[in-house]
């Protein structure tokens, strides 16, 4: 099937380079699919139906999908250089609801196919796959969707076996953020049973307890998808303290992604390096401030790794993103990944606070506090950070 997604995802790409327009688009979608076994002529490829829905109301999808005179699945079509947001995920679901069908796929950018559960609050996202040749997840796509090999009950069946993979995957990822998160009870927690085994002979448990609380360990991800662990001297000095790296202000908006949220359930957050963040580094110490609602720095980052690649990992943030995507599979972009130190609800941070006392402007952005012209902003933000609000 891999031949057959290269044949169909082929023109998408090109006409994605091209940035070609949502017109086009759909009439080049509606082409591709013949290549997939469907058909214009016999009305299986259903452009812009009109369907009536009650006695005064109707909905129009761009794309519907019948096989012997049945309505299969419908397609919500976007420019190829169109970013998925919420809207349209809550527009196919409309769609997928009103025909009473299971599956819709978004062409956009990127293919996704969503599966609506019976009783779930929300259409699911259960296959992903970027506008490139040989895809895995695109032969997969193929196999399930060409007019050939499809079934209904397969596809269904193929769904929840998804679903089932991904919950599965976000319990793993549960688990990785603890570890990150608690590594140092974990690890000495793991150690104690292990290390009194195997040297019992010599040395009796609470010994080796001992000889482990001097010690103090971290989790570290290790590029994007792997951890280690180290143990580090409590007298040496931690990165969170340590002032060779280069230390940041980086501004986000708790409307369109909520941070905190993720911090609280993951122990991480992914950030695309743009304007202003091009040069945070693996290392570096960033304090990060809530433009709304809070408009206060609320916490204190470390960075663990940068300059990633788009990773499908990081798509588990995806539940946090008011527009429904958090990140892209763009090649060109990059990612760091930071991991909180601190948190503070510190008045003296707040935004009005710190701009009547002239250290920063009215609308605060990504700031590089290393700088020797933001000295006194930095001082300022170290002084007061551990405070709490009375």
């Amino acid at each position: 099937m891999q031949t057959k997604w290269n044949q169909f995802v082929y023109l998408l790409r090109e006409a994605k380079k091209k940035d070609m327009d949502e017109s086009g688009y759909h009439s080049l979608i509606e082409q591709q699919l013949q290549l997939m076994g469907w058909f214009l002529f016999n009305g299986e490829i259903c452009h812009k139906p009109t369907i009536h829905i009650g006695n005064n109301n109707h909905i129009q999808p761009d794309i519907l999908l019948k096989k012997d005179g049945e309505e299969e699945f419908v397609i919500e079509v976007k420019r190829p250089s169109h970013k998925l947001v919420r809207k349209d995920v809550e527009q196919l679901q409309s769609y997928m609801r009103q025909l009473k069908l299971s599956v819709g796929i978004y062409v956009g950018e990127h293919i996704e196919v969503f599966y609506d559960m019976a009783g779930s609050k929300d259409a699911v996202s259960v296959l992903k796959m970027p506008l490139e040749l040989d895809c895995d997840a695109g032969a997969a796509f193929a196999d399930q969707f060409s007019k050939e090999s499809y079934d209904r009950a397969r596809v269904l069946k193929f769904c929840k076996e998804r679903v089932a993979e991904i919950e599965h995957q976000e319990k793993l990822n549960q688990i990785k953020a603890r570890l990150v998160s608690q590594a140092d009870e974990q690890i000495r927690e793991a150690l104690l049973p292990y290390l009194t085994t195997k040297y019992g002979s010599d040395f009796v448990q609470e010994e080796i307890a001992v000889m482990l609380s001097s010690l103090s360990f971290e989790a570290v991800q290790n590029g994007v998808g792997h951890i280690h662990a180290k143990p580090r001297s409590q007298t040496t000095q931690s990165p969170a303290s340590s002032n060779n790296g280069n230390v940041w202000l980086i501004c986000y908006d708790s409307s369109y992604f909520k941070v905190a949220d993720c911090f609280k359930k993951y122990g991480q957050v992914y950030w695309t390096h743009k304007a202003g963040v091009q040069n945070v580094r693996k290392g570096d110490i960033a304090y990060l401030y809530a433009s709304r609602p809070e408009s206060a720095i609320r916490f204190k980052v470390e960075v663990v790794a940068s300059q990633l690649p788009y990773s499908p990992e990081m798509d588990v943030e995806d539940e946090f993103a008011a527009t429904g995507s958090a990140n892209s599979n763009d090649t060109d972009r990059k990612y760091f990944l930071v991991r909180p130190i601190a948190e503070t609800d510190s008045q003296a941070l707040k935004h009005a606070v710190m701009h009547q006392k002239g250290l920063i402007g009215k609308r605060p952005s990504a700031t590089k506090l290393s700088k020797p012209e933001y000295k006194k902003l930095r001082e300022y933000i170290e002084q007061h950070f551990g405070e709490t609000a009375d």
